[in-house]
């Protein structure tokens, strides 16, 4: 047999059997299966087309997305890297007599199909993406094939950026220079064409529509591609495809033969990946330091006993990125601005999302990180008060985070600055909400990341603790229809007594994480 068909074959029954053995996994499918089911059946009630948005938005917004995913691969090819294998791959084939290309093309296979699975996410969009557009889902699968495509060839890119620029520190200048020159020339083009068609949403999508941005590396022609699929057009799919597949060639040429093998720099770009793997499976978290670093000013300056844990935070905080403004948090503060210009009076919906997009970022803050390490437990004070100056640190960027992601609608004129203001608070107390259900995870089942089955229980404790909330925050809004800051004020009552008593009643959380974290 196939040494590479046996492989597979043998990874594929192996992968079924530890699923069918671990309930957890099943359950936590299985309910994602009924989501998505459900989101196809929602989808199919269509509303009349005079109320359709234009088609060009979600046209450009698939063009944002592809961007964005191909600019986040591929400049890893200037810290890490990336691999397409793992290291039991590298023990057994990289060992094997077998082809450099032969095992170069299992590689990329196999990284194909990680890559259409990190897209899944798109199809749960069909509900919205029906009633907004009038789209069917059978786009949504063109946009998910696009994804893949993106991330595939972002992952190549990066292999090819660290093979080519990891031997020289120049080198890896040069080479950000001309990455980031190049998507900021693209950025610039765009900003110049929406300032020619007018500062609007329509504007912004005339830009992104120039065929200029279809000459965008990567995801211009593959947008493009997706395009012509769902518009039923032959012509930009074949030359997107054209282009796609000549990029690939030419990426699969250059690893192959480049200093005569791939093996060392593949090798050095797993054993990373695995490391990080392998932490997260620990419950520990791998954070990414630079190349060189230059040592400045060492020390915390202050702080004392539990206090010094505040303080180091603080520190890493201002390390890692001297603005304290997150990427999610610009994020979320561009996604707010886009949303209040292409949906206007539509202000609980982005109160919603954001709350959404909230419960899955704040459990990853410096201290949630520090109940893996043994310093928090070593410091000779009370567990309350090491608890309260763990989270002292974190508090303040929620509350950050909260401001920005709605000054755009007080800025716009979306809503009043009180408005502004109550939603802005009103997100702080979810998130302070969402600290307390994670703290309950880490009292009664120890870090979250070790098991799939605990991620299921902090989405459903989370709901149940928002409950109260919304539904007296629904209440509130029936008895005060014209007065929404009223309902976010109430909202934010509510949570801030749960959360409270969240916290209090996990106060001697950490007489128990040590225990639960080994």
């Amino acid at each position: 047999m196939n040494p590479f068909i046996y492989l597979v074959t043998r990874k594929a029954k192996n992968g079924i059997k530890e699923f069918l053995r671990k309930p957890s996994k099943i359950i936590f499918v299985l309910f994602f299966l009924l989501i998505l089911i459900f989101s196809f059946r929602t989808s199919t009630a269509s509303a009349p087309e005079a109320f359709y948005r234009d088609k060009s938005e979600f046209f450009a917004i698939v063009f944002a997305l592809y961007t964005y995913a191909f600019f986040m691969t591929a400049k890893n090819g200037f810290i890490n890297g990336a691999s397409m294998f793992s290291m039991a791959d590298v023990n057994i084939l990289f060992t094997s007599p077998l082809k450099e290309k032969s095992i170069l093309t299992y590689g990329l296979i196999q990284q194909l199909s990680k890559s259409l699975t990190l897209g899944v996410f798109i199809l749960y969009q069909s509900s919205l993406v029906n009633s907004v557009y009038g789209l069917s889902s059978s786009s949504l699968f063109a946009v998910l094939v696009g994804y893949g495509a993106v991330i595939f060839l972002g992952q190549m890119f990066a292999t090819v950026i660290y093979a080519l620029t990891c031997s020289d520190d120049k080198t890896v200048l040069k080479g950000k220079t001309v990455f980031y020159g190049i998507f900021l020339l693209f950025a610039c083009i765009l900003l110049f064409n929406t300032y020619l068609s007018g500062i609007s949403v329509e504007g912004l999508v005339s830009a992104a529509e120039n065929k200029i941005m279809y000459l965008c590396p990567v995801s211009g022609f593959i947008s493009f591609a997706v395009r012509g699929v769902i518009e039923g057009e032959s012509t930009p799919l074949l030359s997107g495809l054209c282009i796609y597949f000549t990029l690939c060639f030419v990426c699969y040429i250059i690893l192959s033969k480049i200093k005569g093998d791939f093996y060392e720099d593949v090798l050095k770009a797993t054993q990373i990946s695995y490391s990080a793997i392998t932490a997260r499976k620990e419950g520990k978290v791998a954070e990414t330091a630079p190349r060189n670093v230059k040592t400045g000013k060492t020390g915390l300056g202050k702080g004392f006993g539990a206090s010094a844990v505040t303080y180091k935070h603080k520190k890493e905080n201002k390390r890692s990125n001297p603005l304290l403004i997150s990427p999610v948090s610009l994020t979320m503060a561009a996604f707010s601005l886009i949303y209040c210009l292409m949906f206007s009076g539509e202000n609980i919906a982005l109160f919603v999302i954001n709350v959404y997009t909230m419960s899955m970022t704040v459990c990853i803050g410096r201290w949630a990180k520090e109940f893996t390490y043994p310093y928090i437990y070593l410091i000779p004070e009370t567990n309350f008060r090491k608890l309260l100056y763990l989270l002292k640190a974190d508090i303040p960027l929620i509350a950050l985070e909260s401001g920005l992601c709605f000054a755009p609608l007080v800025i716009l004129g979306s809503c009043g600055i009180i408005e502004g203001i109550s939603m802005a608070v009103s997100r702080f107390t979810f998130g302070l909400l969402f600290i307390g259900v994670n703290l309950v995870l880490q009292r009664f089942t120890g870090d979250s990341e070790k098991k799939v089955f605990t991620v299921l229980i902090y989405f459903f404790l989370s709901v149940f603790f928002s409950l109260p909330a919304a539904a007296v925050g629904t209440i509130t809004g029936a008895a005060f229809p014209f007065n929404p800051e009223i309902i976010y004020i109430v909202m934010a009552i509510i949570n801030s007594i749960i959360s409270l008593v969240l916290i209090y009643i996990c106060r001697n959380v950490l007489e128990y994480s040590e225990h639960n974290n080994r």
